[in-house]
């Protein structure tokens, strides 16, 4: 579907906004179990009850520390990993998966590095295996370098 989306965007258009049939919770469970196989630095594996909310199907209790967005990309730059970034709203305590058609990035115990991301941490407030009808306005966005957050 975002594929789909991305195919039929509009070009002068900053975000595409697409109708989604999606199981909110379950995909949020999976982008975390994605970042957790890849983070080298432990960060996610020790923060306290990140493990019990995504191997608990039913559990809703995702850290309050933990912040989950997602956007569109056609890159082939593909950003797999965390670290931090410095912008003019701060430091920042991130992590990024990236490859075509979407870019999901997720902030630690800080904001993200913009204010256009689209957010899917209230995912967690939804029923596992339960789908949904959604209309997303997700922005697209290209990366500027291999360090996560930063954008052209």
């Amino acid at each position: 579907m975002g594929m789909m989306a991305l195919t039929h965007r509009i070009l002068a258009s900053k975000d595409i906004t697409f109708e989604y049939a999606l199981q909110p919770l379950n995909i949020l469970k999976q982008i975390l179990a994605m970042f957790m196989a890849i983070d080298t630095s432990d960060q996610l594996l020790n923060l306290e009850g990140l493990a019990d909310f995504i191997l608990d199907k039913d559990s809703r209790a995702l850290p309050d520390s933990l912040r989950v967005f997602v956007y569109h990309t056609i890159t082939k730059q593909v950003r797999n990993g965390w670290g931090m970034a410095r912008t003019e709203k701060g430091f920042h305590h991130l992590g990024e998966i990236t490859f075509p058609p979407f870019g999901v990035v997720y902030a630690l115990d800080s904001e993200p590095t913009r204010n256009d991301f689209y957010e899917i941490t209230d995912f967690k407030n939804f029923n596992f295996n339960q789908t949904v009808q959604a209309r997303l306005s997700i922005p697209f966005l290209t990366p500027k370098t291999y360090i996560p957050g930063l954008y052209n």
